[in-house]
């Protein structure tokens, strides 16, 4: 993003050994430094597992590109532009991302292009989106949230409802997104621009001390754990004394993924936000922050927002002849119940 160079999270590749995951000794949240924390994009790659079924079905081609025209050239996918994910939501015209993915475009005036990628490809273009009320644009905010709202109904398309349990902890999870891929040492160079997945865990919640602006809300956590889950390379386990368990096909986010969906059940649970690193102290000997083994990041807690989302993504008014239809019902029930009395 513009404002914030370093700004990214990738989930890489990688298949796992699959182990138990313990659940973390309590559920309070755990504190973050918030100067290791910059902003995620996310990266996946398909080899590396496909997780739970969505909605039935292992369909994924509802979680979207996004790309912001940052030079207003009308080109879309220019050097310097904007590339992050989005997934749609259950009406067929909303897209849930990151705030940090939509704010310049927001206060520039600027378009953004929607790509839908699956057995054909659909490509919308709107300037209408929405960042959550109070939205600050520091990396780690939880508030990390907007919506983009095209100019017509999708079709042919996965939609996704939103996860509004608060149990997120310990629940293994789908990550989805259009950013780097990465091979667990790193980020391999190739570009973003591909829909990936991978699996992981929440880990636990971040959480911000007394002195932040964010005191008292929470971010859902996970970490990086590698092939071997050698304790050596346990970011939680090492640096905050809750040791973690991988699962089988494990990921971490990327450059190109701000946006895209943690996914519970089918549901989504998480905005890609932000990730970090502590280094070699916490199990992360890889150079950096690179979506690399012994990384951890943190994601937009949609539980916490469910009644924004549903009050600004309101499910499609019924076509005149369905309420016509409708209205012929009740009426018909309430004549039937009068017989019957």
């Amino acid at each position: 993003m513009r404002r914030f160079p370093r700004l990214f999270v990738a989930l890489c590749l990688c298949g796992l050994v699959a182990l138990a995951m313990p659940r973390l000794a309590s559920a309070e949240p755990f504190i973050l430094d918030p100067d290791a924390v910059v902003e995620p994009s996310i990266a996946i790659n398909a080899a590396s597992g496909t997780g739970p079924s969505l909605n039935g079905t292992s369909v994924l081609d509802g979680v979207v590109r996004i790309l912001i025209d940052l030079g207003n050239d009308h080109i879309y996918g220019n050097a310097g532009d904007s590339s992050c994910s989005g997934s749609l939501l259950m009406n067929g015209f909303s897209i849930l991302t990151a705030g940090h993915c939509v704010d310049d475009m927001i206060a520039l005036g600027l378009s953004a292009q929607v790509g839908f990628f699956g057995t054909t490809t659909q490509l919308f273009t709107t300037t209408t989106a929405l960042l959550f009320p109070g939205y600050s644009g520091i990396a780690n905010d939880p508030r990390d949230l907007a919506l983009l709202q095209l100019p017509a109904e999708v079709a042919g398309v996965a939609r996704y409802d939103i996860y509004r349990d608060t149990d997120e902890e310990g629940q293994a999870v789908t990550l989805a997104g259009y950013g780097r891929p990465g091979n667990g040492t790193g980020l391999t160079g190739a570009p973003s621009g591909s829909r990936r997945v991978v699996n992981n865990v929440v880990d636990g919640f971040w959480g911000f001390g007394p002195t932040s602006p964010f005191f008292g809300m929470t971010s859902l956590a996970f970490d990086f754990d590698n092939p071997g889950f050698a304790p050596a390379i346990d970011p939680f386990g090492l640096c905050y004394g809750m040791p973690q368990a991988g699962v089988t096909g494990e990921g971490m986010t990327a450059p190109g993924d701000s946006g895209g969906a943690l996914f519970i059940n089918g549901l989504i649970a998480g905005v890609h936000s932000w990730g970090s690193t502590s280094g070699a102290i916490c199990g992360d000997t890889y150079g950096g922050l690179n979506s690399s083994w012994g990384e951890f990041a943190g994601d937009t807690r949609v539980s916490q927002f469910a009644d924004w989302i549903d009050a600004n993504a309101p499910q499609p008014v019924p076509e005149p002849a369905t309420l016509a239809l409708l209205g012929t019902g009740l009426i018909g029930l309430r004549h039937a119940r009068r017989r019957r009395a």
